[in-house]
């Protein structure tokens, strides 16, 4: 909580349930990483289940209020 970088948002976070925008577009991009490393690592069916997992967590993550 006292970290100069990070404790901000973790307060934030606990009192509030808020999520930064910027914190919003960094999970959105890593999901899409993620999503691209799976459809080129395993085969179809199998690639499905890191974009079923993205869609899910991010449409959790875009709900929340901002700061």
């Amino acid at each position: 909580m006292a970290h100069p970088r990070f404790g901000h948002h973790l307060v934030a976070w606990r009192e509030k349930g808020v999520i930064s925008r910027r914190a919003k577009w960094s999970a959105t991009m890593a999901f899409g990483l993620s999503i691209a490393i799976s459809f080129a690592a395993m085969s179809m069916p199998l690639s499905l289940i890191p974009m079923g997992v993205a869609v899910i967590c991010l449409s959790w993550i875009w709900r929340k209020p901002e700061i």
